[in-house]
């Protein structure tokens, strides 16, 4: 019954904990490491881009982008390689999600996404596995039939 609310609690949502730490101390990491890798590099981005080398602020360094015409080429190449795997990912991602979502294909589809990584991880045929120990992903792999 955790994050339920019942009548027999009087309508308090319960606090989830695990082992005695709240669920909130887990973002504790997350936060950090999202402010180490993506915040510091994103205002160190800006500090240089919106001034010169003495650290005076400056527009010059937009102006001397846009007038050269090589790296408004490159630019534009930029923008194409992205509009063109963002089409590619849509239109590989919307028919699988369609394919997985309906119930027909749902269970052979789950089975084949979660066995067949698995089945790569089996011994190629060369190699001699006789007094190997068996990882319990091979073990997992060969009960996985859906061929």
């Amino acid at each position: 019954m955790n994050n339920a609310t019942t009548a027999a609690d009087g309508g308090k949502k319960n606090k989830l904990k695990i082992r005695g730490v709240k669920r909130s101390a887990f973002a504790v990491p997350y936060a950090a490491l999202s402010v180490i890798f993506v915040v510091v590099p994103l205002f160190i981005m800006l500090y240089y881009a919106f001034t010169d080398g003495t650290g005076h602020f400056t527009f010059a360094n937009f102006a001397h982008f846009f007038v050269r015409p090589n790296i408004i080429k490159v630019m534009g190449r930029s923008f194409l390689v992205a509009f063109i795997t963002t089409a590619a990912c849509l239109l590989l991602a919307y028919p699988l999600a369609r394919a997985r979502a309906s119930t027909a294909l749902k269970k052979k589809l789950k089975k084949v996404l979660i066995c067949a990584p698995h089945h790569s991880l089996k011994p190629p045929p060369s190699r001699s596995t006789a007094g190997a120990p068996k990882y319990p992903s091979r073990a997992f792999a060969e009960n996985c039939e859906f061929w």
